[in-house]
């Protein structure tokens, strides 16, 4: 295989790796950079629901605290089981 190539499939590899770790990565690295872009606000979102639907809102609140300020943070809240229901997480 040819340097140059070699050299282009490590930096996508690589890139790819950059971005799966911004969306899976352990809930200690979850942060809201001051300038976000609109490629890192999407990844951002995407993360905080993904979380959110498994039943944890708190960075779904951090977000939307950051976006639209911490008084609409308040009214996230988990979804209300039915009686005798269960969590599962997906």
């Amino acid at each position: 295989m040819p340097r140059q190539l070699r050299r282009d499939k490590d930096a996508v590899r690589d890139w790819m790796c950059e971005q799966l770790d911004l969306v899976v990565s352990s809930p200690t690295k979850f942060a809201i950079p001051k300038d976000l872009d609109a490629e890192q606000l999407a990844l951002v979102k995407y993360r905080a629901l993904s979380e959110a639907r498994s039943g944890d809102v708190e960075k779904l609140r951090q977000l939307v605290s950051r976006l639209l300020g911490p008084e609409f943070a308040d009214f996230i809240q988990p979804a209300k089981l039915k009686r005798g229901g269960y969590d599962h997480p997906a």
